[in-house]
């Protein structure tokens, strides 16, 4: 069978197409995003714009076509964290679906984080015990922690984005040392009201999934055209990450797009993604970064095919 994902997120829309070979085993045909900024100006009015919407539903055209082209038997359409807060929310869904043909999904924090998971730790081949993984997004980052002695996950969203903390505190460009170090402390107060059922030991593995993590590897690698296979198992100690901020911060944007393995349209949220990340591992003492490029759309199309048990902790 045949399954398409696609992931109405905060920055961009993601999309994939995979033949299921067999309970342990898929085969991608297509992946494909495009950037759409649904959150742009959000921080400010909790509306999603019409032009964002435009360009939203201008993809999803885009995508259902494919996925017919490629035969799914499904398309399975999931809105994340700017449709959970939009107050627009049922009129956006509701415009896209008139002009898309295909009903969005709107799914909670947790659910996100479970699924974006289960992508993870079928892909990575990870077992469900000390681990981490997080995935930082344009409005929100999850949070997922698998215990060491096993048991049910702890599940943690934080009100930290890349779009969003750029739209708040990176007025300047490039941004300047007070705004960085503003965003820096406001991150870490987050982190640390809210970090409180995690514990990692020196044997925790600590995975960052979605847009930033994959761009940071990418960068690392020099990438000049995306090759997610070598993305998956790359690793990163802290050092590296804390250069790369220096680094960005430095740049303006028009100097920031000259950046090899730096994803376009992604230059202005970068700063902020991996400053999230690099809080998050200096706050928890974490010293190593495992990066996937698989998360969500592969964990949508994996519970179809085979429900991960550990998902049912979590509302849909």
């Amino acid at each position: 069978m045949i399954h398409a994902a696609i992931d109405l997120g905060t920055n961009a829309v993601r999309f994939m197409v995979a033949e299921e070979l067999n309970h342990q085993q898929i085969r991608i045909l297509h992946r494909e995003r495009m950037v759409v900024r649904l959150g742009e100006g959000f921080g400010w009015q909790k509306k999603i714009l019409p032009e964002s919407l435009r360009r939203a539903a201008d993809a999803l055209r885009k995508f259902s076509a494919e996925a017919t082209r490629l035969r799914a038997a499904r398309i399975r359409l999931i809105g994340t964290s700017v449709f959970r807060q939009a107050e627009n929310r049922e009129a956006a869904c509701r415009q896209l679906e008139q002009e898309s043909g295909l009903a969005v999904q709107v799914i909670s924090g947790e659910m996100e984080a479970g699924l974006a998971s289960y992508g993870v730790i079928k892909t990575l081949g990870l077992a469900e015990q000390n681990l981490i993984i997080t995935d930082i997004g344009g409005g929100s980052t999850e949070v997922i922690y698998f215990p060491p002695e096993g048991g049910s996950p702890f599940f943690l969203s934080l009100p930290l984005g890349a779009v969003w903390l750029s739209e708040r505190f990176l007025i300047h460009d490039p941004p300047q040392a007070g705004e960085w170090e503003e965003m820096i402390r406001f991150c870490r107060s987050v982190i640390e009201q809210r970090i409180t059922t995690i514990f990692p030991n020196s044997k925790t593995t600590f995975v960052g999934t979605g847009g930033t993590a994959s761009t940071v590897a990418a960068i690392e690698q020099q990438q000049s055209s995306y090759h997610p296979e070598q993305i998956n198992n790359f690793t990163l100690p802290l050092a590296s990450l804390e250069e790369l901020a220096g680094r960005l911060c430095a740049l303006p944007l028009v100097e920031r797009r000259k950046i090899c393995g730096l994803e376009k349209g992604r230059e202005d949220i970068i700063p902020a993604g991996v400053a999230i990340l690099l809080t998050l591992m200096r706050t928890l003492n974490i010293s190593h970064l495992v990066i996937s490029d698989a998360g969500l759309l592969e964990g949508i199309i994996w519970h179809e095919i085979s429900p991960a048990p550990f998902l049912e902790a979590f509302a849909t």
